[in-house]
């Protein structure tokens, strides 16, 4: 049964509810005939026909002021004239079978099928399952980005729409697809700065920072340099992970970093204030800036730590006298300079594992402008291997990979000397003239590079052809190396008192360099040689000016 438009407009209540058109039909209608509403402009809105319709002619909705026009399931065929000369955005079939006949569809943009229907390859043809009703508009939505369609209903929009940064959990990516096609009262859009603008939109469009950014907060505000400083900000409405890019601004000088993370922690090198700036990016290229507070970096004022190691190798063959003397009369010495406050860890017999853990403990959170010492007085090997207890060793290799890891400039001070004639003890196959020579050179050509200009200062007991002696007056043992370094400083091990100068210090500034320690070294070293028979000279790598200690 098919009604002509005289008898439909009789029979056909409309009534206009929202977004959709709800009609009161004949239960026997199947049809809606060729141009049977045709130019009826009062026909406005979404236009929903009821389930029943078989078939929708020719031009049966034509020149009317519909906006879409939603078929049914069980629709066998539509005429893809049935919009024409409309302002229509969209026709929406529900039924993948439903056949469109002489399409695609004039004057129309959109179409909306199910995905496996026959249609999918006609221009505009967007699926169903793909979309999203948001603010009153359609989207398509996919893994990784949701595009914007057109007007659920063009009468229901009006003043200023606004594009969320997401929906359905994905980011708006571009305006290109949106059609605002009969929304005459729409007069604007507020859109995510970081969405693709097309050429020309018909309505005023305004941006908008979807992304925030707090200002980054630092764990101080004052600092010297050479500190680190941890930097927190914190971000909302970002899409998926977010990159951090930093950047420190000292008085002019700028470095950049990025991370993963809302943190970061830096190493102010320069004197001044210190500003961090950072901006977000999200993974849909959303941007949010922020400036935080300034940190006002001050000169570098360096922390002193040592780690003195004596080992006698009591019980054994090799056995030592004087090394535990050392120790005490170096932490003594160390002890005694105020300005260059150490902070002394003091081992005794101890093996190679524990001597190595000992120095990332000691020197923990050392920083580039600090000063870590490390001396060591025992037995060392014709390779220049320090000896732990128990047979263990610690090659120079070993040594360097675990003092580079310290920032900042090291000073190694090694008293490598076995037991010697005069205190009747047995030798060790190795002499320790071969292990100081093996010592500076190994550690010299390890990095192939100065020491100096690695943060290395290094001092032996002996040169290449000579003994590393230890001496004894029959009650006190002590190494004549180290008795030369620390007499020079102030304190006489031999007699176990405090000098009332330090005879080292020949400028009378109350620091001692390496230049000054090596010189008493060597000169103390002579005196006792006018006591015992013996042939010693220290040697040494580094700068003659550095200053080991100050009063």
């Amino acid at each position: 049964m098919k009604y002509r438009l005289l008898l439909l407009m009789a029979a056909l209540l409309v009534a206009w509810t929202g977004v959709a058109c709800a009609f009161s039909l004949p239960a026997d209608l199947f049809a809606i005939e060729e141009c049977a509403f045709e130019g009826d402009l009062s026909l406005t809105g979404v236009m929903n026909l009821p389930k029943g319709i078989l078939t929708v002619e020719k031009r049966a909705f034509a020149a009317t002021g519909l906006h879409g026009l939603a078929v049914p399931e069980g629709c066998v065929s539509v005429d893809a004239s049935v919009l024409a000369g409309t302002q229509a955005a969209y026709l929406l079939l529900r039924d993948a079978a439903t056949v469109l006949a002489g399409g695609p569809v004039p004057d129309v943009p959109f179409v909306f099928a199910p995905a496996d229907s026959s249609l999918s390859s006609l221009p505009g043809f967007y699926a169903l399952e793909t979309l999203v009703e948001e603010n009153g508009l359609y989207y398509s939505v996919t893994p990784g980005a949701a595009l914007p369609l057109c007007a659920m209903d063009c009468t229901e929009l009006s003043g200023t729409l606004m594009i969320p940064k997401t929906v359905a959990e994905q980011p708006v990516r571009s305006l290109e697809t949106l059609k605002l096609i009969g929304c005459d009262e729409v007069t604007g859009l507020q859109v995510p700065s970081c969405v693709d603008m097309p050429g020309s939109l018909p309505v005023e469009i305004e941006t908008y920072m979807a992304l925030s950014i707090t200002e980054p907060v630092p764990s101080t505000l004052e600092a010297m340099v050479g500190d680190e400083v941890t930097w927190t900000t914190s971000t909302d409405g970002a899409y998926g992970a977010v990159s951090y890019i930093w950047t420190f601004n000292t008085d002019g000088s700028v470095t950049s970093s990025i991370t993963a993370e809302p943190t970061i922690t830096y190493v102010v090198d320069k004197e001044g204030l210190c500003i961090a700036s950072v901006t977000a990016v999200d993974e849909s290229n959303d941007r949010a800036f922020a400036t935080g507070v300034g940190v006002t970096v001050g000169p570098p004022i360096p922390r002193y730590r040592a780690l003195l190691v004596g080992n006698t190798y009591p019980n054994t063959s090799t056995e030592l006298h004087g090394c535990d003397t050392d120790v005490a009369a170096v932490s003594t010495v160390l002890g005694s300079m105020s300005t260059t406050d150490y902070s002394v860890n003091t081992l005794y017999n101890v093996n190679a594992s524990t001597i190595l853990n000992a120095i990332p403990s000691t020197f923990a959170n050392a920083r580039v402008c600090d000063v870590s010492l490390f001396y060591f007085s025992g037995h060392g090997t014709s390779t220049g291997s320090l000896v732990g207890t128990g047979n263990t060793t610690i090659t120079v290799s070993k040594l360097r990979t675990a003092l580079d890891q310290i920032p900042g400039t090291k000073i190694v001070i090694v008293d490598a000397c076995y037991s010697g004639n005069l205190i009747g003890k047995s030798t060790d196959p190795a002499s320790p003239s071969s292990f100081a020579s093996a010592f500076i050179s190994a550690f010299s050509a390890y990095t192939k590079a100065d020491l100096a200009s690695n943060g290395y200062i290094v001092m032996t007991a002996c040169s290449k052809s000579q003994m590393s002696q230890s001496l004894t007056d029959g009650s006190i043992y002590f190494g004549a190396f180290t008795y030369g370094v620390c007499y020079g400083s102030g304190y006489d091990e031999w007699n176990q008192c405090s000098l009332s100068t330090m005879p080292a210090d020949k400028n009378g500034d109350g620091a001692i360099t390496l230049g000054e320690a090596y010189a008493m070294a060597v000169e103390r070293v002579n005196w006792l040689k006018e006591m015992v028979s013996m042939e010693q000279v220290a040697q040494y790598h580094g700068d003659d000016d550095f200053v080991l200690w100050i009063k």
